[in-house]
């Protein structure tokens, strides 16, 4: 009598990348376990679930868990080996954006100012890119952005998985300040008057906010897009827009004082 021995069962885990050994691969990819060629028969199923899956000495895995086959040689020997399959899921690609005076959320800021994106810390590899370049602008999980645009990040995780994520940032540009005079007799550009009239500067309507002063005075003469001036000086206003961004401009404004006058007379004798 002969006590025939059991096949030989040792699994092989090749992951999508064709890496020998590697029973793990990312979402998307799949392992492909083998054992020798040869016997006569294979059995592979998933632990928990007795569909059989191939019936070769290969087996494509796309999901985790543990998986099983049975190998029968000539003699109708059998043998069972099983290799746990790991499929990681991606890493968590979410882009936080802060503006130049630390808000969180804000992905738009003021022209002179700037974004700093950020995504988790702890990955294995960052790489910043600006939509439309393949320069790396960044290694680490921030980027500091100081024009408008999409940036990306691709992220790696300890096992190789990676994700991307994008956000787009908006670097606005100031308002348009600029200042008409009118004068008491409605002649626009007149930044003059005689004593006893005024001078109304005026600016774009439909900002949000408006601040008139007078140089060297800090007083704020007016919050609308208008100011009625009745001395003469500088006069300076502070435009504020919707997406909180300034601009600045001024204009001088003439008093003139009245001309002098007074008769003299003379008589006859030119006494």
């Amino acid at each position: 009598m002969t006590i025939d021995p059991p096949p030989t069962c040792e699994i092989t885990c090749t992951d999508a990348d064709d890496t020998p050994g590697d029973c793990a691969t990312c979402e998307g990819g799949n392992v492909t376990l083998s054992v020798a060629a040869g016997y006569a028969t294979y059995e592979w199923t998933k632990v928990g679930n007795a569909t059989v899956l191939s019936s070769t000495n290969e087996l494509e895995v796309f999901g985790s868990g543990n998986y099983t086959v049975t190998i029968t040689d000539a003699d109708g020997c059998q043998s069972e080996c099983w290799k746990l399959v790991t499929i990681d899921p991606p890493p968590t690609c979410e882009i936080t954006c802060t503006d130049a005076d630390d808000t969180p959320g804000d992905c738009a800021t003021c022209e002179g100012g700037n974004v700093t994106l950020s995504v988790a810390a702890g990955y294995a590899t960052y790489e910043w890119t600006k939509v439309g370049n393949a320069t790396v602008l960044s290694s680490t999980n921030e980027l500091e952005v100081f024009g408008s645009g999409n940036y990306t990040v691709t992220i790696t995780d300890a096992d190789g998985c990676q994700s991307e994520c994008w956000k787009l940032v908006t670097i606005n540009q100031p308002p348009t300040c600029e200042i008409t005079c009118t004068d008491a007799d409605d002649t626009p550009r007149d930044c003059a008057t005689c004593e006893g009239g005024n001078v109304t500067l005026s600016v774009a309507a439909g900002y949000a906010t408006y601040e008139w002063t007078k140089v060297g005075n800090a007083t704020v003469l007016s919050s609308t897009n208008e100011l009625e001036v009745f001395g003469s000086g500088n006069y300076t206003v502070t435009i504020t827009d919707a997406d909180g961004c300034q601009s600045e401009c001024w204009k001088v404004v003439t008093i003139d004082q009245p001309p002098t006058c007074e008769i003299t007379c003379t008589d006859a004798d030119d006494t």
